[in-house]
């Protein structure tokens, strides 16, 4: 009878129904080992009733990996060298080679990104660039850089590919170049005129003066 009261019961409660269960028999009871029998079945259904499926356990993995921080060097800066009216000056980033310069040597711009080997990288800045000279309130005296950016994990300038902005690329996993990415720069530059804005070319009466401005290449781990 005892058996039957506790399977009708899963939780605390069974422990005060066992209880009285067992104190109304035991006054009817005169054998003592009897009483110690209906104790024993009471204690071990009970404990029974309590444990089975009240939580179970697991181990779940806990990893993380620390990147080295990113460096970068500008090892050279875009330099145009000397350019004409009218002209259309482009200097190409993997040989050097360049176009449209009047006098002066162009310089190929140089980054070196170095970070955790094998690690991805997201490339990316905004174009065209525009440079100017005096105020930049005119047509004539600003003019747009177009950049062509190549890049290589080995540091292979002529072997370099085309970079786009926005795209992912992956740091050197090994080797004398590991964990590095370099970039090299060139492009065009292109004018303005106040009948149809931007044109192909510098103007024909392009303001003369020193241009500048700052390319910003944003590269951070992806």
């Amino acid at each position: 009878m005892s058996v039957l009261i506790i399977r009708e019961h899963v939780n605390y409660t069974v422990i005060f129904d066992v209880y009285a269960v067992w104190v109304k028999w035991s006054n009817n009871l005169e054998d003592a080992d009897m009483k110690k029998h209906i104790i024993i079945i009471a204690t071990v259904l009970l404990t029974f009733g309590l444990t089975s499926g009240l939580f179970a356990q697991t181990n779940v993995p806990v990893s993380a990996n620390v990147l080295t921080q990113l460096t970068i060097n500008v090892g050279s800066n875009v330099d145009f060298a000397n350019v004409g009216q009218g002209t259309s000056p482009s200097i190409t980033p993997t040989d050097g080679t360049y176009s449209g310069i009047n006098g002066g040597t162009p310089t190929v711009g140089h980054i070196t990104v170095t970070g955790s080997a094998g690690a991805t990288i997201l490339i990316s800045w905004s174009e065209p660039l525009v440079l100017q000279v005096n105020s930049g309130a005119n047509y004539y005296d600003k003019m747009d850089y177009n950049p062509t950016i190549v890049g290589d994990s080995t540091a292979s300038q002529l072997n370099a590919f085309s970079i786009t902005s926005g795209n992912q690329y992956t740091l050197e996993p090994g080797g004398v170049n590991s964990g590095k990415f370099d970039l090299w720069l060139g492009g065009t530059l292109t004018g303005y005129n106040s009948s149809s804005g931007k044109i192909s070319k510098l103007s024909s009466s392009q303001s003369s003066g020193s241009y500048s401005g700052n390319l910003a290449v944003t590269i951070s781990y992806n």
